[in-house]
């Protein structure tokens, strides 16, 4: 045999060993030279949740749930995988009202998890080869700090005298449906004055490119985070 094909045999039987053998999981894998993660997402009508498929590298998540918990992680063996997760997504996953960037502070975008105008609900996730497939949903909140808009009681202080209901049936399903479209309106609206905050694995691999990408009604909007710049905008007009 030539030095070549013994040296491709040796490497042949050394990964043999590492996975048959002694039963290598996701962290025990060979160093990747890129670190990026893609997400796909799309708004449920039905919700109003933007529904999420996360794709990223499980050694690299490892690493960060590690950072983060001071101890060693391997996702496939932990008991505590979706609590971990669900918070990891909580502090690095999440809209914020546009208002609350302080981009003189940090140009960045790395803001504080707790400005967070989200919520993250955990769905599930699976391991594929050395990618990590993570579902979950993101649920928008209302702002309760935001300021009655003019002529408008604030909840706590309802008016003294209110007069008597005296609409009739048709009159109050009337005004459910233009209560409907305006919730929708202000949905909408809340939703272009957001931006997306997306962090994930910023902080502990260098060079680290995160992609989102929403579709809705037909659209596509495409959104890039790195370490120089963690937030996206929403340009869409209608939600």
């Amino acid at each position: 045999m030539h030095g070549n094909q013994i040296r491709s045999l040796t490497l042949l039987l050394l990964l043999v060993i590492c996975y048959k053998g002694l039963g290598c999981s996701a962290s025990a894998t060979a160093a990747h030279p890129f670190h990026i993660s893609t997400a796909e997402m799309e708004r449920n009508k039905m919700t109003g949740r933007f529904e999420v498929a996360l794709k990223l590298h499980a050694t690299d998540l490892e690493q960060a749930l590690s950072a983060q918990e001071k101890r060693k992680i391997d996702i496939e063996k932990e008991a505590r995988v979706q609590h971990l997760l669900t918070s990891y997504l909580e502090s690095h996953f999440f809209f914020v009202g546009k208002e609350k960037l302080r981009l003189d502070e940090d140009p960045r975008g790395l803001l504080d998890p707790k400005q967070s105008q989200s919520k993250i609900h955990y769905v599930g996730h699976e391991l594929k080869t050395n990618w990590l497939w993570i579902y979950f949903e993101v649920e928008l909140l209302a702002d309760e700090t935001k300021t009655p808009k003019e002529g408008e009681s604030p909840v706590e202080n309802p008016p003294a005298n209110p007069e008597p209901a005296n609409t009739t049936a048709t009159e109050e399903a009337k005004q459910s449906v233009e209560n409907k479209s305006s919730d929708k309106t202000e949905s909408n609206a809340a939703a272009n004055s957001m931006v997306l905050v997306n962090s994930i694995l910023l902080d502990v691999t260098e060079g680290q490119i995160n992609t989102v990408a929403i579709r809705h009604a037909g659209k596509k909007l495409s959104l890039r985070t790195t370490t120089r710049q963690a937030w996206a905008d929403l340009k869409f007009e209608v939600w």
